[in-house]
């Protein structure tokens, strides 16, 4: 009898020690649960103990069960014999999450508006009486700033075509030794502000300036102040200006524990400084060295982080000329929409500086078209984070819980088939679908509720229902212009153009190695009739839930998730062949207890094959970055696929969903507003579409790998997005 066919494990269970519940496991198997801290006995006892149902199929169908037990989920194949892949419900490792925090910190569809944080020295070389027609350079500065960037930004509170872009948003934040923020988030374009803003820059204004002036923590101050609801800002601008270099380096070690920049004294009118016992003079070049490269590496962060072309930043040397400014020109260049501008002492260069501000901010607002986003209100997301077990077996329309179409309901089904949508039967025996009300989690564009297709129960009484087929996870708009079949059309045609590419990709790698499969879910798109909506008439997109722990692997805006190792926290890689060796040694005896007689009475799998396996030498997490490097050849350097997101298993390889195409060349397509009326155009593949600059972004941040190497994937300058890839050295 052929393994599949064996009948899962129930009733014998009870009479099984733990310890001898069959669990046959593989190497990618094992370092998950190494990465996710699971013990193999913690599964035995989840098959033992914990409650069963249905899981989802696998990528080719094959029927499973999930195991819920304690925080442990655990998904077998149908013989509850075969691992495919487990994972805990609580909280997962901080360093996982604060990189989950980077991939999805992106722009949400509805924003409009921008957030502008201008950072301004106030260490004691500001109150140099130097500036003619001033007291000092403070007061220099923030008269400018009142008179040439606040009170133009209040005056556009009336101008409609300026205020249909996105309101304007300040923060001030001022640094001497430690950083202070003066207001935060206050709405510059709008008229009751004016007199909040203007009452504190006076203020500060007459205060006195003191001390040292510390760029990091200033800087460390605006990030916090950008990460509070950057999603809710389509553009973020910050503006940096400083009459000296940083003093950062005062309060700095040397790697060798000693403040080589901490005077004790003068002699023959020079400062004297302590000096590092090992490292001499040379340490403190190295500190100053390291204080610029944080700054630097402070503005590529951010611009990494919530995408190049949302973030500006502009840096302002407002000083003595000789003075060395190369850390503000450095921060500057260190993104594509960075600007320095050296002013000298001159107040009037200092007024056409504010000024230009302004007119950049203008551009920015408009730039981004007018299109109306009206967001969806009374929409609660309520997490279902360690509710793996609360599985749906029927469903109740006198809960409230559910959105119910049954039969006396008008529904259709249909697929994309490359060109149209096609009208489907529903799954055997359903006779409607149903969604939660409340959404589980939200994308950019989505809401994500629970869905599932449902048939009458037939001795529970009117108003009860069974579930069919598979688990599914419904997808909306987030914004009411966006209810309407050609949005949905737009996600399903763009995941099938991914999931083609994905195709080819899987046959020109021919690996024939399941872990390095690539393939996105497919969709359907449901329509019912509902009169809450405001065409009467809603479309929602489904496709089946994914049992695993969702993972990102890169976003739109070029930013790319770090690898994997096998012993992550101690920093050891995939790719050492002696630290692998060395775990399969030390786990031989493992694999010997862990592997179940097959059919023909061997059953134990070669550590030989295992061996061969990891001499291929390619990290796991080196796919999906290939595969978009791969679909950017693929259509001749047209389009790109990003925004990779979904699971892995050692089974089924990579299940994405919700991609990303950026389009280069500026495809557009027309849109029109809710009442009908022309709009501006926009891309063909919708708002997370970047274009060329989403292109460009990619090629920045990615590495060639073995994987681009096998495919022969071209080392090629792309100068129409402006960046190279990094070479593809053999």
């Amino acid at each position: 009898m052929a393994a599949a066919a064996r009948a899962p494990l129930s009733s014998s269970l009870p009479l099984l020690a733990t310890e001898d519940v069959p669990l046959v496991s593989h190497l990618h198997g094992r370092m998950r649960r190494a990465e996710r801290g699971i013990d193999r006995t913690e599964l035995k006892r989840a098959v033992k103990y914990g409650k069963r149902s249905r899981a989802n199929p696998g990528r080719n169908g094959q029927p499973r069960w999930k195991y819920v037990h304690n925080d442990i989920v655990y998904i077998t194949d149908e013989t509850s014999r075969h691992e495919i892949t487990s994972w805990r419900t609580r909280d997962d490792d901080a360093e996982e999450e604060d990189e989950a925090g980077e991939l999805n910190d992106d722009v949400t569809v509805g924003a409009t508006g921008t957030h502008v944080v201008i950072i301004v020295d106030d260490s004691g070389s500001m109150r140099t009486n130097d500036i003619p027609g001033y007291e000092h350079r403070k007061q220099a500065v923030y008269n400018c700033l009142k008179k040439d960037f606040f009170l133009p930004q209040v005056a556009t509170a009336g101008d409609a075509k300026v205020s249909t872009h996105g309101e304007v948003f300040a923060s001030l934040i001022r640094f001497n030794d430690e950083a202070t923020v003066i207001f935060e988030r206050v709405q510059a374009d709008k008229e009751v502000s004016k007199k909040v803003m203007l009452n504190k820059l006076d203020k500060e204004r007459n205060k006195r300036a003191r001390s040292h002036g510390n760029y990091l923590p200033a800087l460390r101050a605006a990030d916090e102040l950008l990460a509070k609801d950057s999603r809710s800002f389509a553009r973020l601008m910050v503006l940096l200006l400083s009459d000296g270099a940083p003093s950062d380096h005062q309060e700095m070690e040397c790697k060798h524990g000693t403040m080589v920049w901490r005077s004790f004294g003068e002699s023959l009118g020079k400062v004297s400084f302590i000096e590092c016992p090992t490292g001499g003079r040379r340490c403190r070049w190295l500190v100053k060295d390291r204080e610029q490269r944080e700054c630097v590496e402070w503005a590529k962060k951010l611009a990494t982080k919530y995408g190049e072309d949302r973030v500006v930043i502009t840096t302002v040397a407002f000083g003595d000329p000789k003075q060395n400014f190369s850390t503000l020109e450095k921060m500057a260049q260190a993104i594509p929409r960075g600007s320095f501008q050296k002013l000298g002492l001159s107040s009037l260069e200092l007024r056409t500086a504010f000024s230009s501000l302004t007119s950049t901010l203008t551009t920015l607002r408009t730039e981004g078209g007018s299109i109306r986003r009206t967001p969806r209100a009374g929409i609660e997301v309520r997490s279902r984070h360690g509710m793996e077990g609360d599985e749906l077996e029927m469903i109740n329309r006198d809960d409230g819980d559910w959105w119910i179409y049954d039969e006396n309901s008008t529904i259709r089904k249909y697929v994309w088939n490359g060109r149209r949508l096609d009208l489907i039967r529903l799954h055997d025996g359903a006779v409607g679908m149903a969604f939660e009300k409340h959404p589980f989690a939200e994308g950019v564009e989505r809401f994500t509720f629970r869905c599932v297709e449902i048939t009458p129960e037939q001795d529970g009484g009117d108003g009860k229902f069974l579930t069919c087929g598979n688990s599914l996870v419904a997808k909306e708009a987030k914004i009411h212009e966006n209810l309407t079949m050609q949005f949905q059309k737009r996600l399903c045609r763009v995941q099938y153009e991914a999931s083609q590419l994905a195709e080819q990709f899987n046959r020109r790698l021919a690996s024939g190695i399941d872990e390095w499969y690539v393939s996105f879910l497919d969709v359907c798109v449901y329509m019912v009739e509902d009169e809450s909506y405001e065409s009467g008439v809603a479309w929602i997109l489904a496709e089946d839930h994914l049992d695993g722990r969702f993972e990102k692997w890169n976003n739109n805006a070029g930013h790319v998730k770090k690898k994997t190792n096998v012993t992550a926290k101690k920093n050891e890689t995939l790719n050492d062949w002696s630290i692998m060796e060395t775990l399969l040694l030390t786990q031989l005896d493992a694999i010997v207890e862990e592997e179940e007689d097959n059919e023909n009475g061997t059953g134990f799998i070669s550590i030989e094959h295992e061996r061969r396996e990891l001499q291929k030498q390619i990290n796991k997490d080196d796919v999906p970055q290939a595969f978009s490097h791969f679909t950017y050849e693929a259509t001749g350097g047209t389009k790109l696929v990003c925004d990779l997101q979904g699971v892995w298993n050692s089974t089924d390889g990579f299940r994405f969903t919700d991609p990303v195409i950026h389009q280069g060349e500026g495809k557009e397509e027309e849109n029109t507003r809710s009442d009908g009326t022309p709009d501006r155009k926009v891309r063909a593949n919708g708002p997370t579409d970047r274009g060329d600059i989403g292109i460009a972004n990619f090629f920045r941040s990615h590495e060639c790998n073995e994987i681009c190497r096998r495919l022969g994937l071209k080392d090629q300058p792309l100068e129409r997005h402006q960046q190279q890839c990094v070479p593809c050295t053999p």
